[in-house]
């Protein structure tokens, strides 16, 4: 969480330089609107919205009028029609800016939009090879599309966890929902289980994960 709170801020600052607003406040600073898209109610990490927008405003004083409107902060409810369908909102109301995302599955839509008309931040990656994310001399290669890559890689942790353990059998609880945005978890885990000698499972699991 750290990292992402680190990075974020920088990357809309630079985005900031960047657009041509066309509003001004009394001050005659740019006014800039950000929406924000969330994969459901923040329960782990409540402050995450505020600690965001409190880095992008200290960061954007006396240069930007930086808004955050209400309608435009969005949680879908861990359901991906909901997130998909709110993205799709932020991205075509005019009075948006900027999208930043963070969830990983609000971030996985974004990256499956074949069209960009406004720039979006995707904070949430989970693994950027897993999800077959592009990536062009150190940038999405997306146009308007950014994300925060914080070198994650499932396949190393499992390997590192096999190295400490010897396992020889795994069984990783993942969310049904999540399992239907990512569907290469399953193959990839399988896979590298018969490469490090062991099995490596997927285990669904929904609101009670002790039902698992």
């Amino acid at each position: 969480m750290k990292h992402r709170r680190v990075w974020v801020g920088p990357l809309i600052v630079l985005i900031l330089w960047g657009l041509l607003p066309i509003d001004t406040d009394a001050r005659g600073l740019p006014v800039v609107r950000i929406g924000i898209l969330r994969d459901g109610p923040a329960m782990r990490f409540p402050e995450t919205r505020s600690i965001l927008q409190q880095e992008i405003l200290t960061l954007t004083v006396a240069e930007f009028d930086v808004r955050f409107p209400a309608s435009a902060d969005i949680e879908g409810n861990w359901e991906p029609t909901r997130i998909r369908s709110a993205l799709g909102h932020l991205l075509a109301d005019p009075q948006i800016d900027i999208v930043v995302t963070l969830g990983a599955i609000a971030s996985n839509e974004a990256f499956r939009q074949r069209r960009l008309p406004k720039p979006v931040v995707a904070a949430t990656v989970i693994d950027a090879g897993l999800q077959g994310l592009s990536r062009r001399n150190d940038a999405s290669g997306v146009r308007n599309l950014c994300y925060i890559d914080a070198f994650k890689s499932f396949e190393d942790d499992i390997r590192a966890f096999h190295e400490i353990t010897a396992f020889r059998h795994l069984a990783i609880l993942v969310d049904h929902l999540f399992l239907a945005e990512f569907p290469r978890l399953q193959t990839a885990a399988a896979e590298l289980g018969r490469q490090i000698g062991a099995r490596v499972t997927i285990q669904l699991v929904a609101t009670d994960p002790e039902a698992a």
